[in-house]
């Protein structure tokens, strides 16, 4: 008479089996979470130069607006900018992500005219994964003010 039960064997097989779709599942999860964070960090970079052409053509507070970028911020300013301003709005990308940029002129901002909204400057903006410069999203600014996101 056999009893009844599992065998070591069918014990080790259904265990390596439950690993191998975790080993999936969490590879497919980290994949997903570096893209998100890609594309989260150049949609809030996009709106931020939205806003500014925004608040330049509404002539809030009688000023033009602009964003500075560096490597891992990116700050809605207004008129000049300056580092202490209280009316600055930073934005700080997610750790593994990077900015990368390059404007005519060599500027790292890019004002809006108030009547206009024509930019000071043109160029791209490239935010990428640290670990994998190949998972990007480019935000192109054109004279005309418009912002296109790849």
């Amino acid at each position: 008479m056999r009893s009844r039960g599992f065998t070591l064997i069918e014990m080790l097989l259904g265990i390596a089996i439950l690993a191998l779709i975790s080993g999936i599942a969490v590879t497919s999860f980290s994949n997903y979470r570096q893209k998100e964070a890609v594309d989260k960090g150049a949609n809030q970079i996009a709106s931020l130069f939205e806003k500014a052409r925004y608040q330049t053509l509404s002539a809030r507070a009688g000023s033009v607006y602009g964003v500075q970028m560096a490597t891992t911020t990116a700050i809605l300013f207004q008129d000049t900018y300056s580092a202490g301003a209280t009316t600055n709005t930073k934005f700080t990308i997610d750790p593994s992500v990077e900015i990368s940029y390059s404007f005519t002129g060599g500027t790292n901002e890019i004002k809006f005219n108030k009547f206009t909204a024509e930019t000071t400057a043109t160029g791209t903006i490239t935010v990428f994964l640290k670990a994998d410069s190949t998972n990007k999203r480019i935000i192109t600014i054109y004279s005309t003010g418009v912002i296109e996101q790849q």
